[in-house]
């Protein structure tokens, strides 16, 4: 359930009650409403900053935005969330949902509301962000492998980045190498070759890194310090 809490033209959204996306309306700006990027500019909000476990972070200022209004809005919604009493009660009595065709099962909640007249405002046809089709697949492709290899859950955020941590490469770990003191012993080129041979046999990605990419790794390798002694 979606926690949502308002004030004015900004917006405070969780899941969990503890990370928060503080977003502000675009809607009042005539530049935006003029602009035709979107067919309802009253549903379009932009992310002004979060809050991850009562830690503040602010994004950079939609250039239709004020800055000191957003940073207004931004710090009375923070102090109200953190002492609000969750769940927030249900206010809005009308829903208007995307249903799946072959069951009528519920799949995306498109409109919700207050007032039966209000109804009226959900668009004929919903407006949709689709993120490019490359993207998915890298996307789709690294879960798989994750699903695979047992790799640790990914942490959902609004940042429009993807950052990897302590990241480990499947096919490095099919040809055999799980550590950084077994990598530096490796010669570059027969590593390259193995790691070829294996994803050709298991099709764990579409590409494999070249001998190049692989010998950088090994010299990255010999220049770090080993943390597993036996």
């Amino acid at each position: 359930m979606v926690q949502v809490a308002e004030i004015d033209l900004a917006r405070a959204l969780s899941l969990d009650g503890q990370n928060w996306a503080l977003q502000y309306s675009l809607a009042e700006d005539a530049r935006f409403r003029n602009s035709g990027s979107v067919a309802d500019p009253t549903l379009h909000y932009s992310l002004v900053a979060t809050i991850e476990h009562g830690a503040l972070k602010m994004q950079a200022v939609h250039p239709f935005l004020e800055s000191e209004d957003v940073r207004s809005a931004v710090n009375r919604l923070r102090e109200a969330v953190s002492c609000a009493r969750l769940p927030f009660p249900a206010a809005d009595r009308y829903e208007c949902w995307l249903l799946d065709s072959s069951d009528a099962s519920p799949l995306a909640l498109l409109h919700s509301c207050v007032d039966a007249q209000d109804m009226a405002l959900v668009p004929t046809r919903a407006v949709w962000v689709a993120m490019p089709a490359a993207q998915l697949d890298v996307l789709a492709a690294l879960a798989s492998i994750a699903a695979l290899g047992g790799y640790v859950r990914p942490r959902l955020s609004d940042e429009k980045v993807l950052r990897i941590l302590e990241g480990r490469h499947p096919v490095l770990e099919a040809a055999g190498v799980n550590t950084v003191k077994e990598l530096r012993n490796r010669n570059a080129g027969n590593l390259a070759a193995k790691m070829a041979e294996v994803n050709e046999q298991k099709k764990l990605t579409r590409t494999v890194p070249s001998e190049k990419t692989v010998a950088g790794w090994v010299d990255q390798a010999k220049s770090m310090d080993p943390l597993i002694t036996h």
